[in-house]
């Protein structure tokens, strides 16, 4: 299935790079720029390189949620668009009725709950995908444990508990164990960190879901 693909780049000559790799595919190319945005059902995909610092850009953006946003770091490296190539080929593979949302070469599947990094699933309980995905919406940010206890939990959260903690260390444990490089950081004296920029390359990988 050919895809209909934005991308959401501040670094022109970087585009042109990925636009020609991503065509030989037969998808369809276009840049993000100020002017307002296609209706919704244009755009299979947005493909956000790096931190968007544009206001007009991060406001089309979240005007347009409905449409699958797979942020991808400026350090996923000089092969990086043969690896965007069989990660969005893989993308649409899936066909997620709910849409998919990722991040580097971690991708979340809303409809089943669970995750996907370097072609393997990762069981995620409930909890766990929750975090998981306030961490994927937020990438690069300090997220205090405050922030995480009552986003995951509202008012039941007690910040007097280590239960922030423990769930964060299951899921590194799930999520960096065998991977090449990990995303989750611990930054001391603040909180937590989604991140595959202290790696300086991240290449998205191929994901599949393995045989039922």
């Amino acid at each position: 299935m050919a895809l209909n693909i934005l991308v959401a780049d501040k670094d022109p000559l970087d585009f042109a790079r990925i636009k020609k790799a991503l065509e030989t595919t037969g998808a369809t190319v276009a840049h993000m720029g100020n002017e307002p945005l296609p209706p919704q059902d244009s755009y299979d995909i947005i493909l956000i390189i790096g931190t968007i610092q544009n206001e007009s850009w991060s406001s089309l953006l979240e005007h347009h949620s409905a449409i699958p946003q797979i942020r991808i770091p400026e350090s996923y490296g000089a092969n990086g668009t043969d690896a965007l190539h069989h990660f969005l080929d893989t993308i649409a593979s899936l066909q997620l009725p709910k849409h998919p949302i990722g991040y580097a070469d971690l991708v979340l599947d809303p409809d089943t709950g669970h995750a996907y990094r370097n072609g393997s699933r990762i069981v995620l309980s409930a909890t766990e995908y929750r975090i998981l995905k306030l961490f994927v919406e937020h990438p690069d940010e300090i997220l205090t444990r405050k922030t995480i206890g009552t986003t995951v939990w509202g008012t039941a959260f007690d910040a007097f508990t280590n239960i922030v903690d423990v769930y964060v260390s299951r899921l590194r444990a799930k999520i960096d164990h065998a991977a090449p490089s990990p995303l989750l950081h611990t930054v001391r004296g603040k909180g937590y960190r989604f991140s595959a920029r202290q790696t300086g390359r991240c290449l998205p990988a191929p994901v599949s879901r393995p045989p039922q």
